[in-house]
């Protein structure tokens, strides 16, 4: 039985991955593969590829040939940037992993392995159109903070509020998988691409939450 790998992304902590999961097992398992590892990941799909530690273990799980397909509700899942979501898929063909994208029915490999023409075209689309929905999620949300400011309401945190520990760690998971590497605070402030000062405050959080469960 050849072997899989579920991967489901939300936007927010306060966002929930059963529906994802849920389609993806009963696909996978109809499709006849053994599914070894589900990743679900809580962040941004603006963010860059080399910040989201879901897809990062997927990776190293690929290049290690651990699995021959790879799970995913639909494109956008993998991410908002075509850059990203083609280096993406490309990454994985050369791979020899194939990617199956559930909203579309498709293989991004055929069946010799090779890079599914339909499919390399259809990517290429759904990624632009990710794009788009994320630029016009932006303009929306502009839209609405300059209404709020027009009519007086006073945005952000209110001042001195902080994050907790908890939001700040998990917006900074990054780091904190670092932290758990033992870099030092200013490697880890520069591989996350965080100032440092941004990194001493995490790893502050951090080492509480450590003692908390110590």
């Amino acid at each position: 039985m050849k072997k899989a790998i579920i991967y489901t992304r939300v936007s927010t902590s306060r966002q929930d991955n059963a529906r994802q999961l849920t389609e993806l097992k009963k696909v996978a398992e109809l499709s006849n593969y053994k599914t070894i590892e589900v990743i679900e990941e809580k962040v941004s799909g603006a963010k860059n590829n080399n910040e989201r530690i879901g897809l990062t273990r997927v990776l190293e799980l690929a290049s290690e040939k651990k699995f021959e397909v790879l799970f995913v509700s639909e494109l956008s899942r993998i991410g908002r940037k075509p850059i990203e979501i083609l280096g993406f898929v490309e990454s994985m063909n050369k791979l020899g992993i194939n990617i199956f994208i559930k909203d579309i029915n498709l293989y991004t490999l055929d069946e010799k392995g090779k890079p599914n023409p339909v499919s390399d075209m259809m990517v290429y689309m759904l990624s632009l159109v990710a794009k788009l929905e994320r630029q016009f999620l932006r303009e929306r949300i502009s839209s609405g903070l300059a209404e709020a400011r027009r009519r007086g309401v006073i945005l952000g945190r209110k001042k001195g509020e902080s994050l907790s520990d908890e939001a700040l760690l998990d917006k900074h998971q990054v780091l904190v998988r670092l932290f758990k590497q033992d870099q030092s605070l200013r490697n880890a402030a520069t591989i996350a691409k965080v100032s440092l000062g941004t990194s001493h405050k995490v790893y502050k959080a951090y080492s509480r939450s450590l003692s908390q469960i110590n």
